[in-house]
């Protein structure tokens, strides 16, 4: 439970104050001073907002064969992408996953949406343009680390 949930939750009175204090006891961070939400609308709503809050449905990926593999594995290539009606292209590296998927070294949140524009596409050195379809991110803890691209149309 996350931290914003669990005030909500107490706030809202549904856990009694002797099982708080059990809580407590165990190990979890009770605030001292906690008044309690008289209006169950707004404590109900406190509770809603804090388990649908971005930080608590975000599922983070991680592979942790990513980095070696990618080490292993490297290819150049560049990635072009159109902005205000003119082509502009960026050199990457990348590595082909054994079911066909790209990954590409996280380097903005900018590269995100751009992956997935009509007119954004890899071009491996010596190989056919790669269109994508889906994109998704890969962390090391914390951390985002590569973006995991699936081709639009798969290749050989």
């Amino acid at each position: 439970m996350n931290h914003n949930t669990k005030l909500a939750v107490l706030k809202a009175g549904i856990v009694p104050g002797t099982s708080v204090d059990e809580l407590a006891r165990w190990g979890m961070e009770v605030p001292e001073s906690l008044p309690p939400e008289k209006d169950r609308r707004i404590a109900l709503s406190n509770i809603r907002e804090s388990v649908e809050a971005l930080e608590t449905v975000t599922i983070r990926i991680t592979d942790l064969d990513a980095l070696k593999e990618y080490q292993q594995n490297a290819q150049e290539g560049r990635l072009y992408y159109s902005s205000a009606k003119k082509t502009a292209f960026v050199d990457v590296t990348f590595y082909r996953t054994t079911i066909g998927n790209y990954v590409i070294p996280w380097t903005s949140e900018d590269i995100y949406d751009l992956m997935l524009d009509e007119n954004t596409y890899l071009k491996p050195m010596g190989g056919e343009r790669v269109y994508f379809s889906d994109v998704s991110e890969l962390y090391y803890g914390e951390q985002k680390a590569f973006i995991v691209c699936r081709p639009a149309v798969e290749g050989p």
